[in-house]
């Protein structure tokens, strides 16, 4: 019944892609293009001369019948903005770019969100959602199993002498996280935890790169175990025992159907599905005996609304089931173990 398994943690991905704005010579689009501007590159806007037409007027002179021709420049009333603007940049002190690409160009050159890597990691910051100044942080180091990972929600940005710092503590670990000119550093206090043998969470991570969030792809091999019993928690840890399926079958769970990521739990003629939508990062609340769970964030695909939180351990052969967005204390869970 069991196999031998072979685990790949499936974990968020990204699609790196740094966008280029290109500048020309000239406003027109189908001059010679001189350079392309990153986010990190300086950009100065220069002023637009205001737009003139030429005035012909022909005045009368005082002692002569022929009329002086005089020629005048005046102002035209301001237009719209047009849409290439002139700019100096490390590539000449006049080009042009697209305004509007530079507008936004300029608003991403102020978002701190992105990905530093490091040879052996990355740490990811992203802006919270519902939270000004405070972002959400992931940070990996190393690969696979000896993989050092840590997941931060909702920390507060603080300014400190130009730099931009974020602090976040649990019993037994505090991690400092410093951005500076695109470029992290993250040092750590306790935190053994979340560290693996060859690799801790601190160090710096120094190549930025803008990302794009794309659909995780879920490739575990499949594994599955038949359990008699298993322990049922209707209202968190404190309500928990151990019971036989309500039908009296034994209960089966199949961990990557087919290595395409899909959990379901069998019991008789039953059958509950369970599809993964994102891989989560678990804390030291989730360790199992000091083992480091797989945990999966999967939507029940027969009923509209009832997300879970799933663990795999391996060592253990142990599955845990939790209801995604209720207190550790009072949310459904149910634990199946040898």
């Amino acid at each position: 019944m069991n196999k031998i398994l072979c685990l790949v943690v499936c974990l968020t991905a990204f699609l790196f892609a740094e966008e280029k704005l290109p500048i020309y010579k000239t406003d027109d689009p189908s001059s010679k293009i001189i350079g392309y501007l990153t986010v990190s590159d300086e950009v100065e806007e220069l002023t637009i001369p205001p737009k003139k037409k030429k005035v012909v007027k022909y005045v009368k002179q005082r002692n002569s019948k022929k009329k002086k021709r005089v020629v005048k420049y005046e102002e035209l009333p301001p237009g719209p903005p047009p849409e290439y603007i002139p700019v100096k940049t490390r590539f000449a002190k006049k080009g042009y770019v697209r305004r509007a690409d530079l507008a936004r160009m300029k608003e991403r050159a102020t978002d701190l969100s992105g990905i530093y890597s490091s040879p052996t990691g990355s740490v990811i910051l992203s802006k919270s959602p519902n939270s000004p100044g405070r972002f959400n942080i992931v940070i990996q180091n190393g690969h696979g199993r000896f993989r050092a990972a840590i997941s931060m929600g909702n920390v507060q940005a603080m300014n400190q002498f130009g730099h931009t710092r974020f602090n976040y503590a649990e019993p037994g670990c505090v991690v400092d996280v410093d951005l500076f000119e695109r470029k992290v550093r993250v040092a750590q206090k306790g935190c053994e935890e979340y560290n693996s043998p060859q690799n801790k969470l601190e160090g710096a991570y120094n190549d930025y790169k803008e990302y794009r969030h794309r659909a995780e792809v879920f490739n575990d091999p499949e594994f599955f175990m038949t359990f008699r019993k298993y322990v049922w928690c209707p209202e968190g840890p404190s309500s928990c025992e151990k019971i036989r399926d309500e039908d009296g079958c034994d209960v089966q769970i199949i961990w990557s159907k087919d290595s395409r990521g899909m959990i379901e739990r069998h019991c008789g003629e039953h059958v509950h599905k369970y599809r993964p939508m994102e891989s989560m990062i678990p804390h030291k609340q989730d360790f199992y005996k000091g083992e480091k769970p797989i945990m999966v964030k999967a939507k029940r695909t027969d009923m509209a609304n009832e997300w879970m939180i799933w663990s795999y351990y391996p060592e253990a052969k142990r599955f845990k089931m939790v209801r995604y967005g209720m207190r550790p204390d009072a949310a459904y869970t149910e634990i199946y173990e040898p």
